[in-house]
């Protein structure tokens, strides 16, 4: 005869076992997306930079950071933002912020964002949005 307790503990112990496994799996894929999504970056960014560089732009800066300061009722709180490229052309300084996929849309809502607040404190003449999927570069201009 079968013991009862001794079934059920292996049951339960192949239920742990199976949990952590689905854990481990589930960690190693978002790793292997982020290191992913991550090298689809910094590949967009080359292409941008060959391709400003082959149409006449001087590039500045890479990964441009500036210092902010906000109240936070009342308290003083700093960040920092951070744009992909500072760029020159015909004496004028260019913002050029560097997506692919979906994001590359200056229409969509998080590019967008980040690309009103690139015009905010970055002082360029001009925020371009450069779509590293189709090498197309777009200028951004928002009006008020």
């Amino acid at each position: 005869m079968h013991d009862p307790l001794l079934i059920s503990a292996s049951v339960l112990l192949a239920a742990v076992l199976l949990v952590l496994l689905t854990l481990r799996i589930r960690r190693w894929w978002k790793a292997r997306l982020l290191g992913s999504r991550m090298d689809v970056a910094a590949a967009g960014e080359v292409l941008a930079e060959r391709w400003l560089v082959a149409d006449g732009y001087r590039i500045l800066e890479r990964q441009a950071s500036r210092r902010c300061i906000m109240h936070i009722n009342g308290r003083v709180a700093e960040y920092d933002v951070r744009a992909d490229l500072l760029v020159e052309r015909d004496e004028q300084r260019l913002l050029v912020e560097v997506k692919t996929g979906e994001a590359a849309d200056p229409r969509f809502p998080a590019t967008r964002r980040q690309l009103r607040e690139y015009a905010a404190v970055f002082e360029v003449d001009a925020v371009y949005l450069f779509d590293a999927s189709k090498q197309r570069l777009h200028h951004v201009e928002f009006l008020e």
